[in-house]
């Protein structure tokens, strides 16, 4: 039972940065397609994740750096500029696909809930009925 419930942490902990990573990649685009200046601490406020999340993993450190030093020399358009249709459209995508995204990752995290709460409930029986067994 104990590496059942050591494998369901670790299991969950995988998704919850496999996810982090994907709300990373979708900041980063966004953040790329606005005029907003790109940083560790705007990704990281978009992505809602920490800096030091950004800074541990060298995969999205450099896609940040690197959209950072092309953001550098290229001249930024105003905001007013900038607003087209299609930029209008891709972030609708966006925000659906966050959406999307929230929903799958509820959805995952009630399942867990459940089993803690299955687990959870199965310990204290067992120790209800251990207790009441011993003379």
């Amino acid at each position: 039972m104990r590496d059942r419930q050591i494998n369901a942490v670790r299991v969950a902990a995988t998704k919850r940065t496999a996810h982090a990573g994907a709300r990373v990649r979708k900041a980063l685009s966004a953040i790329a397609t606005s005029v907003a200046e790109v940083n560790f601490v705007a990704v990281a406020t978009a992505a809602r994740v920490s800096r030091q999340f950004l800074y541990s993993h060298p995969d999205l450190r450099a896609e940040i750096e690197q959209l950072r030093a092309q953001t550098l020399t290229v001249a930024r358009l105003p905001a007013r500029a900038s607003a087209s249709d299609e930029s209008a459209r891709h972030r609708l995508r966006a925000a659906l696909g966050d959406n999307q995204r929230l929903r799958d990752e509820n959805r995952l995290l009630k399942e867990e809930l459940a089993i803690a709460h299955g687990e959870l409930r199965e310990l204290r029986q067992s120790r209800a009925h251990a207790a009441v067994t011993q003379p």
